[in-house]
């Protein structure tokens, strides 16, 4: 027979320890019967405790408390309940994890009484020391910028060195080429703005090279089967950029991604915005076609783009991804706004209007916790195409056709005041807290953190602005 060394751990309030009987002893020491634990919450259940009593001796009693997590289950929305599900893990016996759901109430569509923003929300990226930075010449004709950045860039390559704009206007009138592990960086996108005034695309980035905190437009793509017609990511990656009237034009034949063109890497708090494609590719805001490696769209809002390829069919207005090799490849879209982007053109066949990702055959992209609304497809209902959905999930849309995944909703994200461009949430918004938490997760498009669980799309949820 077992037995228990006599040793009591009042804290837990259990004996520690079991093995033979000392020698000489006649008493065998207790070994718990553990009755099957009962659980109490606290009433705003941020904790849960178990209970259980030895059914062999009732005076020996233990009780366990943690801290639960939480996650919305069901998103509540102005016709409809949702659900928030609370979790308790207990690590040994005899407890076992425990959930209890809550009811979340519907949406109330009148608003709150918070004021009402009359512009878009201020965008807080990661502070840069501008000291050396190089000034704009002011040269319009773009001769000036673009000889002395690309010798920056060169002469920073051999040691993966940083070239750092300060804040104005640098023109352009070739392709910026950044390689070999140089960082770009401006002051912030609404301080350093690049234009393009040649017939070329803004930038190309490549051999893991990074652009940051700057705005990219006037780009130009009018070359078969090149990419990108503000920047095109070959491998590296695109930060707190904005991406704005660029252009791919219908002679770049197979061209995608008029705003950005990932084929490698990742664009994270960026805004991609009023870019137009009328090439036979992928994506008038971002495209992402022939991938040699995993490439992640997070926190970004995905504006106003156009797809209008007047030959053929249109694919994705906002964002466009057609796996053509690198099916092996990941493809990521999270938290991240898609509103008001456009696909196709009358008489021409046209798919997602949002978001389009096909020929995913081994079942590697994924969209969710994102908000998609105010789209339009020609000639079609929804606005969202995915060749595999099994992966998606966590969406607000507003149309019942684009409804993807367990936990996602069809309604009215009730932004603070989309009219003026800002896609911050309101008080009452139905993505507010109805997201994922995942590994990784950081801060929104403003540089506020994300709450445990999260908002739905680029923004989360901080309350009103004085």
């Amino acid at each position: 027979a077992d037995w228990v060394k006599a040793e009591y751990d009042q804290s837990k309030g259990t004996f520690l320890g079991v093995g033979d009987a000392p020698a000489g002893s006649d008493d065998p020491i207790h070994v718990h019967n553990w009755d099957i634990p009962t659980y109490s919450w606290a009433a705003d259940k941020s904790t849960c405790t178990g209970t259980a009593v030895c059914l062999d001796d009732p005076s020996h009693v233990t009780n366990r408390t943690v801290t639960t997590s939480s996650k919305i289950v069901k998103i509540a929305t102005t016709t409809s309940t949702g659900t928030r599900r609370y979790t308790a893990e207990f690590d040994d016996e005899p407890f076992s994890t425990q959930t209890t759901d809550e009811t979340i109430p519907k949406v109330d569509p009148s608003g709150s009484e918070e004021d009402v923003p009359d512009a878009p929300p201020e965008i807080n990226p990661p502070a840069v020391d501008p000291t050396g930075a190089t000034a704009a010449s002011g040269d319009t004709t773009g001769a000036k910028d673009t000889k002395t950045i690309q010798d920056l860039i060169d002469a920073a390559a051999p040691t993966h060195g940083v070239v750092k704009l300060g804040e104005g206007t640098f023109y352009i009138n070739a392709e910026l080429n950044v390689h070999d592990g140089v960082t770009l960086t401006g002051l912030g996108m609404d301080k350093t703005v690049i234009v393009q005034k040649g017939n070329a695309r803004v930038i190309k980035v490549d051999g893991g090279s990074a652009v940051r905190m700057l705005t990219v437009t006037g780009g130009k793509n009018s070359t078969q089967w090149t990419h990108g017609g503000g920047i095109d990511v070959e491998n590296g990656t695109v930060s707190w950029c904005c991406a704005t009237n660029n252009t791919i034009f219908y002679d770049a034949k197979g061209g995608s991604g008029a705003g950005v063109y990932l084929k490698s890497g990742s664009i994270d708090h960026s805004i991609v915005a009023y870019n137009v494609s009328e090439s036979s590719g992928k994506g008038a805001g971002i495209g992402v076609t022939a991938q040699e490696g995993d490439v992640l769209i997070d926190t970004c809002l995905v504006r106003g783009n156009q797809m209008r390829y007047s030959w053929g069919e249109n694919k994705g207005g906002g964002i466009g991804v057609e796996y053509s090799g690198g099916y092996d490849k990941t493809v990521t879209i999270r938290n991240t706004t898609v509103v008001e982007n456009s696909c196709g053109v009358n008489g021409q066949k046209a798919s997602g209007g949002a978001i389009y990702l096909g020929s995913d055959v081994q079942h590697k992209g994924r969209v969710f916790n994102c908000v998609v609304f105010g789209n339009s497809t020609v000639g079609q209902e929804g606005d969202v195409k995915l060749d595999y959905t099994g992966a998606s999930d966590y969406l607000l849309v507003d149309k019942a056709s684009d409804l993807i995944g367990e936990h996602s909703a069809v309604d009215n994200p009730l932004f603070a005041n989309a009219a003026v461009g800002n896609f911050t949430l309101s008080a009452n918004s139905p993505a507010r807290g109805a997201g994922m938490t995942y590994s990784g997760i950081g801060i929104d498009l403003t540089g506020a953190d994300f709450a445990n669980p999260p908002s739905l799309g680029c923004y989360e949820y901080v309350g009103s602005t004085p």
